[in-house]
């Protein structure tokens, strides 16, 4: 680093993707994979900074960052789907109990 630039901070998504591996194995088990791949890669953004190799944190960050994205988006689908399909039976449920 020169002289007269500011320390970068690296974001490394702990919690973002520690949260999709929580959620993503109360829902379904693909968003919770995601989530923990993320937590490694997350883990290895803090190694890296610890040994001052900022080049590798930022690596790590980004595919921290991709898995949490992807988890979400597998979360949001998969729960959408989830409950489509349960007021689709319920739905059906009811309407098959209210005709006589």
């Amino acid at each position: 680093m020169s002289s007269g630039s500011a320390p970068s901070v690296i974001q490394d998504y702990f919690v973002h993707n520690l949260v999709i591996a929580i959620s993503g194995f109360f829902c379904c088990i693909v968003p919770g994979i995601l989530g923990i791949v993320g937590l490694v890669n997350a883990l290895n953004v803090r190694t890296h900074l610890a040994r001052h190799d900022l080049a590798a944190a930022q690596v790590s960050a980004g595919t921290a960052k991709t898995f949490f994205t992807i988890g979400l988006v597998f979360l949001i689908i998969l729960v959408v789907f989830w409950l489509a399909y349960f007021g689709i039976v319920m739905g059906v449920v009811l309407f098959d109990e209210a005709t006589p």
